[in-house]
């Protein structure tokens, strides 16, 4: 299988192991294109987690479910036959997305599990088949079938023998089989266990949590493309928190001059261009806006109808900003659909909904206690971690000194992750 996927050429990762609140930095070309966190203190339905959920309540002529999953509250999931569930029943499902603006986490039926290569699905009561990404067909169309054949004749006899649904993805097309093939079996060996656990429980809950963020990182790079972040250097030589500040600003500076307001509250989000005091011609300067506006669509996670200004754009140069917008948002894992022009010249897109924007992640804001207890955490413990720096005589770091607001937070709410570092790490913690 040749053919190289320019997104993995360019792509890096960087992992901030601290335990109790790692962070994983997607990065390419030097520009951070998405941030992931694993929050043990955080009590939201992650992407990727998978529960047993009771069936609360059937809306059949919406094709939809309500399910309880116990200590997360409430869910959703939309079905295409309702009549094979019941009130009541207890079923395996996997958060699809999270919850946002007073919305509901949405489920989909069964376990997933994912890589670079394939998407796995395992459906209780079905038999297992393997499936093409639409992207992978495209690739296949373009280039032939370049030695997948073999690989696939495999791949369907393992979705048959383990009943599990497999979609083999373009990134396959790239990578020689075998390094196909072991990667989709350890997969298939993760949703056993999981599978197992699942049938022994008998009331909601969670029975898994989402994959680790080393995990998440080999979806996008390979493993030579992600570092290992335990001192903080790599993070703060790649300015990713500088990076993450502008992601949290509602106004984007522009190099040549000018720049972007976004604004994104509950419904439609709207970008709204802004010459200033640039001296691009307006065709010129909207060009310039598409790649920021589109990295930073896909960093701050906004999704649902997006509404785009170009400032003083004439008709002429319409077909070429759409051409370039198709081009910038080629990458987005999440697809979005770019429906082009309004009569009154806005451009619109839509992009579905999967991960909470960027700011309630971080909820720098409306939690600051929180976000100085963990800052004073990382700190230590990347000073102590590998290095024994600042190490007392008697073995001990010194005293972790907090806000009364900060040590509230870390023994309340952030007990997860404070028991998590002090295992790892002796810390003094209060």
């Amino acid at each position: 299988m040749t053919g190289t996927s320019t997104d993995q050429a360019t792509m890096t990762a960087i992992l901030d192991p601290m335990p109790g609140y790692q962070r994983l930095a997607l990065i390419k070309g030097g520009t951070l294109t998405d941030i992931f966190v694993h929050d043990m203190s955080d009590k939201t339905p992650a992407y990727g987690g998978v529960f047993m959920a009771r069936i609360a309540a059937l809306f059949p002529q919406h094709n939809r479910l309500q399910l309880n999953l116990g200590e997360m509250g409430m869910a959703s999931m939309r079905v295409s036959r309702p009549s094979q569930f019941s009130s009541g029943q207890l079923i395996p499902v996997t958060v699809q997305a999270e919850p946002r603006e007073q919305k509901p986490a949405q489920m989909r039926y069964g376990i997933i599990r994912q890589s670079r290569f394939a998407i796995l699905h395992a459906v209780p009561n079905t038999t297992g088949q393997l499936h093409l990404s639409q992207r992978l067909k495209a690739c296949l169309g373009d280039h032939g079938d370049d030695g997948l054949s073999e690989l696939c004749a495999v791949l369907r006899d393992m979705a048959e023998a383990h009943a599990c649904q497999i979609t083999l993805r373009q990134t396959a097309a790239s990578e020689p089989g075998d390094i196909v093939l072991n990667v989709i079996k350890a997969q298939l060996a993760t949703i056993k266990p999981i599978s197992a656990a699942a049938d022994r429980m008998r009331e909601h809950g969670m029975v898994a949590a989402p994959p680790a963020l080393l995990s998440m990182a080999e979806q996008y790079v390979s493993a030579e493309h992600i570092t290992i972040d335990d001192d903080g250097r790599s993070w703060a030589d790649a300015d990713i928190d500088q990076q993450i500040d502008q992601a949290l600003s509602p106004y984007l500076s522009l190099p040549d001059g000018g720049g972007i307001h976004i604004s994104s509250p509950p419904g439609a989000a709207v970008i709204d261009g802004d010459s200033a005091a640039s001296r691009l011609a307006p065709e010129a300067l909207a060009m310039a806006m598409i790649t920021p506006l589109a990295d930073h669509i896909r960093l701050r996670r906004i999704s649902g109808a997006i509404v785009v200004d170009f400032p003083r754009l004439n008709h002429g140069g319409r077909d070429r900003i759409h051409q370039a917008m198709m081009t910038a948002f080629a990458d987005d894992p999440l697809r979005p659909i770019l429906h082009g022009w309004t009569k009154g010249g806005l451009y619109t897109l839509e992009r579905r909904h999967q991960l909470r924007p960027l700011g309630d992640m971080l909820n720098r804001d409306s939690a600051p206690a929180k976000y100085a207890a963990i800052m004073a955490l990382r700190h230590l413990w990347q000073q102590t971690r590998n290095t024994g720096r600042n190490i007392g005589s008697d073995g001990l770091p010194p005293p972790l000194r907090l806000t009364q607001a900060a040590q509230d937070w870390l023994n309340g709410d952030g007990v997860a992750i404070r028991d998590a570092i002090a295992l790892d790490v002796p810390l003094l913690l209060p």
